[in-house]
């Protein structure tokens, strides 16, 4: 009973906490329908069935556009699709461009269950890829997608090292770090459900975003629509509690006999001033992988595709010559 007592004591201490720091921001205006599409003319969205070993089948929700050689842009926690709307007509243009909603994000399935480490998130994609055919294929990911893509590249050189051509990781988790305060709650028992439940999802939005933006005047309340609209769902808040406390199995993955085997070439874009994933990481990370380049973009925190996307944009293109 005294635990139980502790816990909701902790519980509402949070939420009062989180009421008070997420009011104090400007709140948006209404943000209207939310449309998780992406706004680019031939585009097709799908809903696909995929699973892995181990794991229950779950329907992944994917952006199709363009023609050329594959390519695939893993979002970062509490993203989408949508999170590529700035680059994607660019890549399309070259490239078959699969913009895929993670597990428990977006429009993908939102499950009640633990399986949201990035192992798992990289096996649901490498069962995509199968089932598609792909080959040769440039994985973009950013960073928990950036995490999911080193996953899904080291699982791939062993069975099918022919599936990922080029690697494209933009501010990713790769070694060990300390969790950021403001996010170290969604750790805890009990407390985010209360949290995330009791706080309207735009004002959680509103603060992330601000959080990891170099600057918010182009970030429309639109866009904040889009990005808290999952959250309105528990499913959607059980998968950003559950992808929190199973990010530090990064560390399992994060060694340099690991890395070192990933021969691929790779082009590693870092935020000159990431709070969240600093630019040591990067640097550590290219000296590990044998062809990899780092490219590091100056005003810009964590979010190159909203931040900087031009500029993103003309290192992948670069990149892929």
């Amino acid at each position: 009973m005294l635990i139980a007592r502790f816990y909701y004591a902790a519980a509402a201490t949070w939420v009062v906490l989180l009421a008070v720091i997420l009011a104090s921001m400007t709140a948006p205006a209404a943000a209207g329908e939310p449309a998780a599409g992406l706004p680019h003319q031939g585009r097709r969205s799908i809903m696909t069935e995929v699973s892995a070993p181990g794991l229950s089948s779950v329907q992944l929700y994917v952006e199709e556009v363009g023609a050329g050689p594959p390519l695939i842009l893993i979002h970062g926690m509490g993203g989408s699709a949508y999170s590529w709307r700035r680059m994607i007509p660019g890549l399309a243009q070259h490239h078959r461009v699969f913009a895929i909603d993670l597990k428990g994000f977006g429009r993908s399935a939102k499950p009640f269950d633990s399986h949201y480490a990035p192992a798992d998130q990289a096996a649901l994609i490498a069962n995509f890829m199968r089932r598609r055919g792909l080959s040769n294929t440039t994985v973009v990911g950013h960073s928990f997608g950036g995490a999911v893509a080193l996953s899904l590249a080291l699982g791939l050189n062993r069975t099918a090292p022919g599936r990922i051509g080029r690697l494209v990781l933009m501010n990713a988790p790769a070694y060990p770090q300390p969790i950021p305060f403001k996010q170290k709650f969604l750790t805890l028992p009990f407390v985010p459900y209360v949290a995330l439940a009791a706080i309207p999802p735009i004002f959680t939005a509103r603060a992330g975003l601000q959080s990891s933006f170099y600057g918010t005047s182009h970030v429309t309340d639109h866009d904040v629509g889009v990005y808290a609209d999952p959250l309105h769902e528990a499913g959607g808040r059980h998968a950003l509690v559950m992808t929190m406390r199973r990010i530090e199995e990064i560390a399992a993955m994060g060694t340099v006999e690991n890395y070192s085997a990933l021969r691929m070439p790779a082009l590693l874009i870092w935020c000159r001033a990431d709070p969240v994933v600093p630019l040591a990481t990067g640097q550590r990370l290219a000296k590990a992988m044998p062809h990899a380049r780092l490219a590091v973009i100056e005003r810009c925190d964590h979010t190159p595709a909203e931040e900087a996307p031009a500029e993103a944009l003309a290192l992948i293109r670069n990149f892929r010559r």
